[in-house]
């Protein structure tokens, strides 16, 4: 479920969401996580309901990485292509 607009400003992550309109979801400006409104923080192709730590965190980040999930269209696009 997605937060509303005073939780957003105080993740304890780091991140500095700001609307946006075209992927119809925020987008941290430091570092490119995307929060969707399914919940889902999304970053580099990959997906979680965990947020990840923003820039600075090198060794939490990695192992958000590492625990998360594949993109789902990422797979989708793939397979069309191998096709």
């Amino acid at each position: 479920m997605a937060r509303n607009a005073l939780a957003r400003l105080q993740n304890p992550a780091g991140h500095h969401y700001i609307w946006y309109a075209d992927g119809n979801c925020h987008v941290c400006t430091d570092c490119g996580t995307a929060e969707h409104r399914n919940g889902r923080f999304y970053y580099l192709g990959r997906w979680s309901k965990d947020e990840p730590p923003c820039e600075g965190n090198h060794v939490a980040r990695q192992s958000w990485l590492d625990t998360s999930n594949p993109d789902e269209d990422e797979f989708k696009h793939a397979e069309v292509n191998h096709a």
